[in-house]
């Protein structure tokens, strides 16, 4: 894969990454939850700005992302930024930082929860469905004479990724494919405008999609967990959530891995 189809694949992933973590960032500011970081990437951070409560990030590997809201979780995973805590009935106070209770995570509202968790699902189906409309838009204005449905087009699609990750439960792989795929199919996007739009719609449907999976650290995970705690009217225990969240990692990784071998051998 040459240098062109890297910097596609890296282009259209960050986009779609971004677009994917704005909606949760923008869901806890509107739900005056403190949001300590938006970043994009994972790994060590290329560069940073921002003065004031939140600060915004672009961190070394494009493979996701994500909003840092202040929750009491969060200060085991985040020991360096909450430093040594007091807590009294309206305030935490750390190093740098006096955050109200009321803006922690744990203490908006459960509506407010869902949609925050679900927000980035909901902008990555949002745009895919309107990267389908344009794609659709352009080939029946392309002087065939053929005219293309839009929801016809729109469910095959979906049709095909939900096939697609349905396998991963059975080990099958053959439908899947790694960044290495969506490179190649990268090639010529720009000299078609109906297929840039179907291969982008196609990639943020099928992120929506993968983001549903109840696997940590996915989005369905964080529904299932907060559903969970709704039900029994207590979160899941430290100690599970730890396990489940290595497991899940682990098995996305071998997935990421397994599905990264796959492309460079065939």
């Amino acid at each position: 894969m040459n240098a062109l189809l890297i910097l596609n694949t890296i282009l259209i992933l960050l986009v779609l990454i971004t677009l994917h973590e704005f909606g949760h960032f923008i869901v806890a500011k509107m739900s005056k939850m403190y949001v300590h970081e938006f970043a994009i990437g994972f790994g060590p951070k290329l560069f940073s700005w921002g003065k004031n409560e939140t600060s915004y990030s672009l961190r070394l590997l494009p493979i996701g992302g994500y909003v840092l809201v202040a929750q009491h979780a969060a200060k085991h995973f985040f020991p360096d930024l909450y430093g040594y805590t007091e807590e009294n009935d309206e305030l935490i106070k750390t190093h740098d930082m006096k955050i109200p209770i009321k803006r922690l995570y744990e203490n908006v509202s459960f509506p407010k929860k869902i949609l925050f968790i679900l927000a980035g699902i909901i902008l990555n189906l949002l745009f895919g469905m309107l990267c389908f409309y344009i794609s659709i838009t352009i080939m029946n204005h392309n002087g065939s004479g053929k005219i293309y449905p839009y929801w016809l087009n729109l469910g095959n699609n979906l049709n095909a990724i939900f096939t697609a990750l349905g396998h991963i439960f059975i080990f099958n792989f053959s439908h899947m494919g790694s960044v290495i795929q969506i490179g190649k199919e990268t090639k010529g996007i720009w000299n078609d405008g109906s297929y840039f739009f179907l291969l982008i719609g196609s990639v943020s449907l099928s992120l929506a999609v993968f983001n549903l999976l109840p696997i940590a650290p996915m989005d369905g995970y964080k529904f299932v967990g907060l559903f969970y705690h709704w039900v029994t009217g207590k979160p899941m225990s430290e100690k599970l959530n730890n396990i489940l969240n290595i497991i899940g990692l682990s098995l996305i990784m071998l997935l990421f891995v397994g599905l990264l071998l796959k492309d460079l051998i065939s």
